[in-house]
């Protein structure tokens, strides 16, 4: 590839054996560039002829002349097959012969088959843009855009015209093609079809309530088909209701945070003819009150035991820490704990009440316990040897009956 190739010159009087080249510095030089999809740029700035070439000890030092040419070449190595989707292009600004001739050439050579060291085994191939007029061709801001042609451009666009129906509004539809050419397996693309809806929905902004609090909107869109059509909502954290045009979101219980809420307009006689908008929902939370659970309401126990309190179970929706204050009589070994143990109670009924507080609510729960007296058996002695011991052992027994009686007696009332 030549975009501007210029070499010695030949005249009947002369032989100017000057070459084409740039110096180092900001304004001149080459600069080379790629793109991810096989472009690549080489660009001259300032490039001239050098000639009168002066080497001593390994230095060598040219004269540069009055010209200067800016151009560029951009090429793809990938075959391109579309309209005007060129491979090679040739641009050109700045361009000053000055007093130097016009020689050199612009254009493509190559060659097809094998190689030698004297060249390819058969002609070389290429096109000529420019030769010897150089200055007939180039001016400023030109281009020359090339398109290649090999025996490889097989490829050809087929164009079908196809009728989509009412019913397909809104549907991706699958289109697939088949080609069958002589030499090669049948070739099978599937494609899509991308048919749009007839509903347009209007933006909605992203909005903000408070947990469990519900927010309502009108939801504006525009039917090209005036069909009757219906409103629903997708999200995962919200419930909806619709009153004609205007929704009513509810945020799920105890839920608060952002959701993304998508409001669908669809046609009620064609469900896929439909289309939608997304907004966030911000959900500010609020301070939920601590649930209070106890182990066990209700309790019995026998005097003289120890009472096990245990509000373990209770949490917070929130999941804010708790803490926790159980009041009642006995000894609690350890009021401050969720579980802790009670002794020293006396018979009878008791009250308990545990206080659980998350640092802004706090809530209460009670616990009853009975206490029963502990019975107490006691054995009779029993003397063999004259009647009035014997005697004496009956009214001691007939005592200890009469005082277990009356200590029944004493705990059912």
């Amino acid at each position: 590839m030549a975009p501007l190739w210029r070499g010695w010159s030949i005249t009947e009087s002369s032989i100017t054996k000057d070459v084409l080249s740039v110096g180092l510095s900001a304004s001149e030089g080459i600069s080379l560039a790629s793109t991810a999809n096989g472009w690549a740029i080489i660009e001259w700035d300032n490039a001239s002829d050098y000639g009168n070439e002066f080497g001593f000890r390994g230095q060598y030092s040219y004269d540069r002349r009055d010209n200067s040419f800016d151009f560029q070449l951009i090429f793809n190595a990938e075959t391109r097959f579309g309209k005007n989707e060129h491979e090679i292009y040739y641009a050109y600004d700045n361009i000053d012969f000055g007093s130097t001739g016009t020689h050199g050439s612009i254009g493509v050579q190559g060659f097809k088959g094998q190689v030698s060291t004297f060249g390819p085994l058969g002609d070389y191939l290429g096109v000529d843009i420019a030769y010897d007029n150089i200055d007939e061709v180039v001016k400023d801001d030109y281009i020359v855009c090339m398109d290649y042609v090999g025996p490889e451009m097989s490829q050809f666009e087929v164009t079908a015209w196809a009728e989509v129906l009412p019913s397909a509004a809104g549907q991706t539809l699958a289109l697939n093609t088949i080609a069958n050419v002589d030499g090669i397996e049948a070739i099978t693309k599937l494609n899509e079809i991308t048919v749009p809806s007839n509903i347009t929905v209007v933006a909605l902004d992203d909005m903000v309530t408070t947990e469990e609090t519900a927010i309502s909107f009108d939801v504006h869109y525009i039917d090209e088909t005036n069909s009757k059509n219906e409103i629903s909502v997708i999200s995962d954290n919200v419930s909806f209701e619709v009153d004609g045009d205007t929704v009513t979101v509810t945020p799920n219980e105890n839920f608060y945070g952002e959701t993304e809420v998508t409001v669908v307009v669809s046609d009620i006689e064609n469900p896929s003819d439909a289309a939608s908008t997304t907004f966030m929902l911000t959900v500010e939370g609020l301070n939920d009150a601590p649930v209070v659970s106890v182990e066990a309401s209700a309790q019995q126990m026998t005097e003289g035991g120890v009472l096990t309190l245990d509000a373990s179970a209770s949490h917070d929706l929130d999941n804010d820490e708790l803490t926790f204050s159980w009041e009642g009589p006995g000894v609690i070994a350890s009021p401050t704990s969720a579980v802790t143990e009670v002794s020293g109670l006396s018979v009878g009924e008791h009250q308990f009440t545990v206080t659980v507080s998350d640092g802004v609510d706090a809530m209460e729960l009670g616990v009853s316990v009975t206490v029963t007296a502990q019975e107490v058996t006691v054995q009779p002695e029993v003397e063999a040897k004259s009647s009035s011991s014997g005697s004496l052992a009956w009214l001691t027994l007939l005592m200890a009956g009469f005082a277990g009686l009356r200590r029944r007696k004493a705990k059912r009332s």
